[in-house]
C-alpha cells in the first residue's frame, strides 16, 4: 500500500534537497561563475530541462531509439562543460586581478601604511580586483566602528 503524505510531514521540505551535495556544488559553482542570481532550481531544471528536449528531438528527427538517451546525456554533459568553462575563465580574471592588485600595492605600500595601501588599490588599483578591496575596506571600516565594540574583561574592546 503506498501512503502519500505532504512533504513537510515525510521531511522532504525544499530546505532538504538544498542540503545535498551535488546541489550545494550547483550553487557553488553558479556563484563562482557569477550567476548567484540565477536560482539553482532554475539552473538544475533547465539542465534536465533541455537534456529531456534534446532526447526527444533526437528521437523524432532521427527515429533511432538510442540516440535519444544519448543525446540526453550529451546534452547535460555539454551545459555543465560551458559552465565550468565560464567559472574557470572568471576564477583566471580574478586571479589575475589580485597578482596585478599585489604588484601594484608593493610599488604603493612604500609610501604609506596597509589601510592606505587597500584603500588605494580600492580605488585606483586594477579593474579587476577593485571590487575584491572595496569589500575589505568596507569591512575594516565596519571593525572600526566604535558602535561594533563591545567591552570584554580587561576593558579590551572586541567585535560583537
Amino acid at each position: 500500500m503506498i501512503l502519500l503524505l505532504p512533504a513537510a510531514e515525510c521531511g522532504a521540505g525544499p530546505d532538504r534537497w538544498r542540503r545535498l551535495p551535488w546541489v550545494e556544488r550547483q550553487q557553488e559553482s553558479l556563484a563562482q561563475a557569477e550567476l548567484g542570481a540565477l536560482p539553482v532550481e532554475g539552473w538544475i531544471g533547465g539542465r534536465f530541462g533541455l537534456s529531456l528536449l534534446a532526447a526527444a528531438a533526437a528521437w523524432l528527427y532521427f527515429d533511432v531509439a538510442i540516440l535519444a538517451p544519448l543525446a540526453a546525456v550529451m546534452t547535460h554533459h555539454v551545459s555543465g562543460l560551458l559552465l565550468e568553462r565560464r567559472r574557470r575563465r572568471l576564477e583566471s580574471v580574478r586571479q589575475q586581478g589580485l597578482l596585478d592588485a599585489v604588484r601594484y600595492g608593493a610599488a604603493v605600500s612604500r609610501a604609506g601604511n596597509a589601510l592606505q595601501m587597500v584603500r588605494s588599490l580600492a580605488e585606483t588599483g586594477p579593474v579587476a580586483s577593485r571590487i575584491i578591496f572595496m569589500a575589505v575596506l568596507a569591512s575594516a571600516d565596519q571593525s572600526n566602528d566604535p558602535s561594533q565594540w563591545r567591552a570584554a574583561e580587561g576593558g579590551r574592546p572586541t567585535l560583537r
